[in-house]
């Protein structure tokens, strides 16, 4: 699985780099959610960050940002567009978030994980993820997470989408509320209850 979304990502480097021009409002809702758990200067870890549209506007704003992202393109990317915007990353990881021997324990105060976790299709796997994400999240620390709705979950066929999405915190089962492929912010803080917050 790993090579699949390896692969893909490597040939849609640009096209992820404008996906939130072309979605706006994703992430304005987003930054909505997850500034609130942020504290001036926070040590953020952008796990699967990609070219680095979240890692930079919280880079530009003081917080220093490491990205670990499963594809060399996106790494690439994203280290040379540190130069292009002046805007400087603490660091610019290529790794897979089910080991992170790089990163050291309690390193960081916010994780933030766009939706890596939809592409990990046992429980093991998740599960090795988030055992990582509590090894090296600071103890008053926070993760923002963002997982595709159970409603889009049942469309991918048998990949355990109760029981994920149980484990993790649950959506709203209202169709109208959220779309089929609606993405929303959830938060927990270390060792605390996972909950859903909701845009207003």
């Amino acid at each position: 699985m790993s090579n699949l979304v390896e692969d893909y990502y490597n040939s849609s480097v640009e096209v992820e780099w404008s996906r939130l021009d072309r979605h706006p409002l994703e992430f304005e809702i987003a930054k909505k959610h997850i500034d609130q758990f942020l504290k001036p200067s926070s040590r953020i870890l952008d796990v699967g960050g990609g070219p680095g549209r979240y890692a930079f506007h919280y880079a530009g704003q003081g917080h220093r940002v490491t990205i670990l992202d499963l594809s060399p393109g996106n790494v690439a990317f994203a280290t040379k567009k540190q130069l292009e915007l002046g805007v400087p990353l603490e660091r610019v990881l290529e790794g897979n978030a089910t080991s992170m021997p790089e990163l050291a324990n309690r390193s960081f105060d916010f994780i933030l994980c766009r939706g890596q976790l939809y592409h990990l299709v046992d429980a093991a796997s998740r599960n090795r993820v988030l055992a990582e994400y509590r090894r090296v999240l600071e103890v008053a620390g926070a993760e923002g997470l963002a997982c595709q709705s159970e409603e889009a979950l049942r469309r991918l066929g048998p990949r355990e989408p109760q029981r994920w999405v149980e484990f993790l915190f649950r959506y709203s089962e209202d169709p109208t509320t959220w779309g089929a492929n609606q993405h929303v912010i959830c938060v927990a803080e270390k060792n605390g209850p996972w909950e859903k917050t909701t845009p207003r």
